[in-house]
């Protein structure tokens, strides 16, 4: 019984800021929303030490040594533009 109230909790909250994030998004001009979303990708890109080095290695693994560096940043970037992308989906 526990269980089920964390998750209903966490769900709610989840909502809590689902709610006026996505109608913020919804409101600001989609050019202002991806240029935001870039300069998020390119933030989580030089913070998230873990997961861009299992990234590098992933690339490394796949195409060898000679994959192209900024892969790496595209890849956080693209994250980020389709995190945006998914408050739009209701409009």
């Amino acid at each position: 019984m526990a269980n089920l109230f964390k998750i209903y909790f966490t769900e709610a909250l989840r909502l809590a800021y689902w709610l006026p994030l996505r109608k913020l998004v919804q409101v600001l001009p989609r050019s202002f929303s991806y240029r935001i979303a870039r300069s998020i990708g390119r933030m989580l890109c030089r913070i998230s030490g873990r997961k861009r080095s299992l990234l590098q290695q992933g690339l490394v693994f796949l195409f060898g040594s000679e994959y192209p560096r900024e892969s790496v940043q595209r890849t956080f970037v693209n994250y980020a533009l389709n995190s945006i992308d998914v408050f739009y989906y209701p409009s």
